[in-house]
């Protein structure tokens, strides 16, 4: 439905490795938030994403912001996303939708 402008931004967690690029995409999905987040790990496992430590380099990293203004809090999935709103990664692209 939306797309953000593409932001560069420098890793923070685990500081060796390479700039990350950063967008936020709107989406429309026919589907509940857990379902989408099971697609979205079989994107990223397409992508060669391996999971091999917390911040670890990365090839693709999809992550679920929002989900329809619902909360959600189980073992697997946070909506909205746990500190969404203290990384600049995630606020500029958002910011720059709203205009």
């Amino acid at each position: 439905m939306r797309t953000s402008l593409i932001l560069k931004n420098p890793p923070f967690g685990f500081m060796d490795q390479d700039d990350f690029f950063n967008s936020i995409m709107v989406l429309r999905v026919n589907m509940q938030a857990h379902a989408f987040l099971s697609y979205l790990m079989r994107v990223e496992k397409q992508f060669a994403r391996k999971r091999s430590f917390a911040n670890a380099p990365r090839t693709l990293d999809l992550d679920i912001l929002f989900f329809d203004n619902q909360t959600i809090k189980t073992d697997k999935l946070s909506v909205p996303h746990p500190q969404w709103s203290k990384r600049e990664s995630v606020v500029i692209p958002l910011s720059g939708m709203n205009r």
